[in-house]
């Protein structure tokens, strides 16, 4: 069973290990991040979300699920709680803003925020939503 928390958060060797990268590119995104969301499997890191912001405005950095767990939903159950625990530290209604592939567009323009809105920015493929969290 895949259990999504916010409360235990990986190292930056985890990271490494499921997304790639190097280990001190990692570490600044565990200091920077103020939501981090995590899914794991028999306490293996399969799947995170982090973001941050300023109490009104947050930005999704990324979402990412190892190739194995995609399409379970894993992705949605990671994205659904990243929005509520930016939600838990908004003062007023926030707004999210979050980048994205054109291929996954479905999966962000989605029901947990009002008032979605996206368009395409400079990057080939590559477009900016923003929605009010709830």
């Amino acid at each position: 069973m895949i259990e999504i928390e916010s409360t235990n958060r990986p190292t930056a060797r985890q990271l490494v290990t499921l997304a790639k990268g190097k280990q001190s590119r990692w570490q600044s995104v565990l200091d920077m991040a103020e939501v981090f969301v995590t899914a794991r499997e028999d306490g293996v890191l399969v799947g995170f979300s982090h973001a941050h912001g300023d109490g009104t405005t947050w930005l999704v950095q990324r979402l990412f699920v190892a190739e194995d767990y995609r399409g379970e939903g894993v992705g949605t159950d990671i994205r659904k709680r990243v929005i509520l625990e930016c939600s838990k530290l908004t003062v007023s209604t926030g707004r999210m803003y979050g980048f994205y592939d054109e291929d996954v567009r479905e999966f962000w323009e989605n029901p947990d925020l009002t008032g979605t809105t996206s368009q395409p920015i400079g990057f080939t493929g590559v477009r900016i939503i923003e929605g009010h969290l709830r």
